[in-house]
């Protein structure tokens, strides 16, 4: 896979779409701002390894498929998203020590839904900063 600076420009700023999100979530809220920190951090962690584990593989195999568009590149990263907050969630509420089981079904639903979302918005931004067509033509840019 050959990079170009916007590869690099948007492997740089598209994770930042979690924490970003949770910044603003903090703000927009009265709850209690002491675990923030640490909350930041591990996502940007996570997000980062989404990126580098389940992102670049997926990536590639896209556009070694021909099926490279920010479209299907938007699907797949709904799909490594939801793979990489439902992880995300379970091991922050494992060092957060929260245990048991109760309502662990919809916490693994919510967790799921809300990682197709952030990430496809990782996913759709990667793709417009790093100049991947919206529609797959067969003449997107090497990456």
């Amino acid at each position: 896979m050959q990079m170009n600076i916007r590869f690099l420009i948007a492997s740089a700023v598209a994770p930042l779409l979690p924490p970003l999100l949770i910044i603003i979530s903090a703000s927009a809220t009265s709850v209690h701002k002491s675990g923030l920190g640490f909350a930041l951090l591990f996502s940007a962690v996570f997000s980062y390894s989404g990126l580098g584990i389940l992102g670049f593989p997926g990536l590639y195999f896209l556009q070694k498929s021909k099926a490279l568009s920010v479209i299907s590149l938007t699907a797949y990263g709904a799909v490594a998203g939801s793979v990489v907050y439902v992880a995300f969630l379970s091991l922050f509420a494992l060092a957060m020590g929260v245990a048991g089981t109760e309502g662990i079904l919809s916490s693994i639903l919510f967790g799921a839904l809300a990682g197709a979302c952030l990430g496809a918005g990782v996913a759709l931004i990667f793709g417009w900063i790093s100049g991947i067509r919206f529609l797959n033509n067969k003449t997107n840019p090497s990456i």
